[in-house]
């Protein structure tokens, strides 16, 4: 015959009530069969310290693929910015085709409607491409009747008022360098005029003065949207790019030097080529 002992620790207690249903559990009471099921519950029973081991591991886990979660949501978002603006470039390829090569205008000079409600025609769904996801007042420029969106265009292509224009894509020399849609600062007025960044004031003498071009001339644009530290932007030759911030601020000390404007379609030499 088993004794208990044999199954528990010296000095352990055995409770009745487990006893008893351990004995229900065999079928019949057979004390050694009940005794042994005991046991294997007792030896196989988690530990407070294994417990609180266990939920360590399973912090550190946790701990480890936030980091990397977050990283692939930027990632995917990003893209889907990207994909936004690529049909936006097509769209305005398409358009500049149909009009003599030029640029759809800004609300400054065709009041009754923006740019991106000019290109409406020429894209598929222009509501599913005007606003990029990781743009906070994207539920805003969607709202009411007239819609914003989360992109703005280079107004030295889209004004015709401002010096240095040049809206003809046929005549810009170095498409693959001019940049024409940025992404727009959500801190912006949202009211008229909101659809282009006044890339012709730039580099303000009062700006450059003060020491502060990067912080007030490039105050509309958005240079950190993605991952915090850059943005995209559509050039004219209908590429897309990623621009990390630290190197729109070299292109505006080289700028700076050179008495110069990368958006500008004659002054493009700053333009850092990237993927």
């Amino acid at each position: 015959m088993l004794s208990p002992c044999r199954l528990h620790r010296a000095g352990d207690r055995i409770d009745p009530m487990e006893l008893a249903c351990a004995e229900i559990e065999c079928g019949a009471v057979d004390k050694r069969c009940a005794l042994k099921r005991l046991a294997f519950r007792k030896r196989n029973a988690f530990t407070l310290v294994e417990l609180l081991v266990v939920i360590a591991v399973v912090g550190l886990l946790i701990a480890l693929l936030i980091p990397a979660l977050s990283s692939a949501r930027s990632t995917v978002v990003s893209a889907v910015c990207k994909s936004n603006l690529r049909q936006i470039g097509l769209s305005m390829q398409t358009y500049a085709e149909a009009h003599r090569g030029q640029f759809p205008w800004t609300e400054h000079h065709d009041e009754e409607q923006s740019w991106i409600v000019t290109l409406a025609p020429y894209l598929d769904q222009v509501d599913a491409v005007r606003v990029c996801p990781e743009d906070p007042r994207g539920k805003e420029w969607m709202a009411g009747e007239q819609k914003g969106t989360s992109y703005a265009i280079n107004n030295f292509v889209a004004d015709p008022e401002v010096e240095g224009y040049q809206g003809s894509l046929r005549k810009i020399q170095d498409k693959s360098r001019l940049i024409v849609l940025f992404e727009a600062d959500p801190d912006r007025d949202g009211g008229h005029g909101s659809d282009h960044i006044h890339c012709s004031q730039f580099y303000s003498p009062v700006y450059k003065m003060l020491g502060k071009v990067f912080e007030m001339g490039f105050r509309e644009v958005d240079t950190d949207r993605h991952g915090g530290s850059a943005a995209n932007y559509l050039f004219a030759d209908g590429r897309v790019a990623s621009i990390e911030e630290t190197a729109i601020k070299e292109m505006i000390d080289v700028d700076i030097e050179a008495g110069t404007n990368f958006a500008h379609p004659e002054q493009t030499h700053a333009v850092k080529i990237q993927n």
